[in-house]
C-alpha cells in the first residue's frame, strides 16, 4: 500500500522517483500510510463508540472501553483502543431514521440571500423573539440566548460548554435548521430531539402561538443577533460567565459532539506527523524555501503552473532535479562539476545563485523582483515570484532538453494579448 500511495504522490507532484518519500508525501499534502491508517481505525472507534443501546454492537464496544487488556486483544478492541474514548464521554446517535411518513410541523425559514434574510428580519413583527449564538473563544466553546419582547429589557441566558477539543459550534447556523427537518440523525441530534421536544410543549400548552425558526446573518448590525454573538464570547470564558443555564440537559452536562472529538483527533495527528518530520534532516532543507513544511504550499503553487513547470519546481526543491550533481550522485555522469561553468559543483543553489554563465539571466531576475527583493532559496516557495523565477529557468535554457518549454502561462496570456 506504501508502494500504491508512493505511486500517486508521484504522479501528483511530478517529482523524480528517487525523490524520498517524507519529501514527497509533504509537498502532496499526504500523510504516511501509519499516520492515515490510525485516522481510519479513530474515525472507525467514534462511529462504534456512538452507537445506542439497541445496536447489536453497543454491548460488547462498551465492555472494551471499559478496561484495558495487554494480550489476546480483539481487532474491535485495538481499535477502541487506539482512539482512547471512555464510556459514556462521548454522544450517542441513534441509527433510526424517522418513517417516511414524518414530517415536519416548525415553520423553518432559510432566505437565499443574506440580503433577504436582513429584509424578513425587519418586516418581521413577532411579539416575542429569541437570538441564539455560539462562540469558539480561546479554545473555550459558549452559547447564549437573548429574547427580546418590545421595548422591555433583554433577557440574556448563557452556557459554558467545555473546551473546543469536545465541543464544536456551527459556522452557519444554516446547517443547524436543515439538521431539524431532516429524518436521518446527525452529530447532536439528541439536542434536536430536546429542541423538538420543547417546542411541542410549548404548541400544546399555547395552541395558539406562531413559532417559527429562522436563519439570520451574522454580523448585520441586527440588535438581538449582535448581542447574542457578544454574550456568547463571553460564555466562552468559562463556567463563572453561566447565567440562566438551569436547564436540565445543561445540568447534566453536554457529552462530547463527535463532531468536535473527530476534528481534534485528526489535528493531532497531523501535529504528531508535524512533530515528527521536523526531527529529520530534511526539514533543515525544506526550511529554507517553506518553513511551514509538512504542511507545503507546493499544491496550492502547482495548481497556476503547468505540469512542466510543476515537475521542475518540485525537484528543484526536492535537490532531485537532472543537474550534475544529482547525475553523479546516482553515477550517471562521470563528474558533478557544473558543464556551463566548470568551477563548481552544479548544484540547486549554484544553477540559481551563483553560475556565472548564466549573469545576464539573473540580472533580469532580480530586475523583476524590485530592489527591495533579495534573491535566495526562498524563492523556490514564493507564489509571487514564481512567474519570475520560471522565466529565469526558460531564459537559462538548462532544462530545456529534459522539461521542454517552461514559460509561464501568465507569460503566455501577456504574449497572447500584444
Amino acid at each position: 500500500m506504501e508502494t500504491v500511495q508512493r505511486k500517486a504522490a508521484l504522479q501528483a507532484t511530478g517529482a523524480l522517483r528517487t525523490t524520498p518519500s517524507d519529501l514527497l508525501f509533504a509537498h502532496a499534502n499526504m500523510i504516511p500510510l501509519s499516520s492515515h491508517i490510525k485516522l481510519i481505525c479513530q474515525r472507525s472507534a467514534l462511529r462504534i463508540a456512538t452507537l445506542p443501546k439497541e445496536h447489536p454492537l453497543h454491548a460488547t464496544a462498551k465492555k472494551a472501553m471499559g478496561r484495558r487488556l495487554r494480550r489476546h486483544t480483539s481487532p474491535l478492541y485495538d481499535i477502541l483502543d487506539s482512539a482512547r474514548i471512555r464510556r459514556n464521554d462521548i454522544e450517542t446517535i441513534t441509527t433510526i431514521t424517522k418513517p417516511p411518513t414524518w414530517r415536519n410541523n416548525t415553520k423553518i425559514l432559510i432566505a437565499k440571500t443574506r440580503e433577504d434574510a436582513e429584509q424578513l428580519i425587519k418586516d418581521d413583527e413577532s411579539d416575542i423573539k429569541v437570538f441564539t449564538d455560539g462562540s469558539n473563544h480561546d479554545g473555550g466553546v459558549g452559547a447564549s440566548a437573548v429574547l427580546t419582547q418590545g421595548i422591555r429589557p433583554a433577557k440574556i441566558a448563557r452556557h459554558y460548554l467545555g473546551k473546543d477539543t469536545k465541543h464544536t459550534v456551527y459556522e452557519n447556523n444554516q446547517a443547524t435548521l436543515r439538521a431539524y427537518s431532516a429524518r436521518k440523525a446527525t452529530p447532536g441530534s439528541y439536542l434536536i430531539e430536546d429542541a423538538r421536544t420543547l417546542i411541542k410543549a410549548i404548541k400544546d400548552k399555547w395552541p395558539r402561538v406562531n413559532l417559527k425558526l429562522q436563519w439570520v446573518p451574522g454580523h448585520e448590525g441586527i440588535e438581538g443577533n449582535e448581542k447574542a454573538d457578544t454574550e456568547a464570547k463571553r460564555a466562552a470564558e468559562g463556567e463563572h460567565r453561566n447565567r440562566r443555564n438551569e436547564h436540565h440537559r445543561l445540568l447534566k452536562g453536554l457529552p462530547a459532539s463527535k463532531s468536535a472529538t473527530k476534528q481534534h483527533r485528526k489535528r493531532r495527528v497531523w501535529k504528531d506527523y508535524e512533530k515528527e518530520f521536523r526531527k529529520s534532516m530534511r526539514y533543515e532543507r525544506s526550511a529554507r524555501y517553506d518553513p511551514k513544511t509538512p504542511a507545503s504550499n507546493f499544491m496550492k503553487i502547482a495548481a497556476k503552473l503547468t505540469r512542466r513547470q510543476a515537475s521542475i519546481l518540485i525537484q528543484l526543491r526536492t535537490g532531485h532535479v537532472p543537474l550534475q550533481a544529482y547525475l553523479h550522485r546516482f553515477k550517471l555522469t562521470e563528474t558533478p562539476t557544473c558543464p556551463s561553468c566548470g568551477t563548481e559543483p552544479e548544484t540547486v543553489s549554484h544553477f540559481l545563485l551563483h553560475c556565472i554563465t548564466y549573469v545576464a539571466q539573473r540580472r533580469r531576475l532580480r530586475r523583476s523582483l524590485g530592489r527591495d527583493q533579495s534573491l535566495g532559496l526562498e524563492i523556490l516557495g514564493d507564489e509571487k515570484r514564481m512567474k519570475s523565477l520560471m522565466a529565469y529557468i526558460k531564459d537559462t535554457k538548462r532544462f530545456e532538453e529534459s522539461h521542454g518549454d517552461l514559460q509561464h502561462p501568465l507569460a503566455e496570456q501577456n504574449d497572447a494579448t500584444r
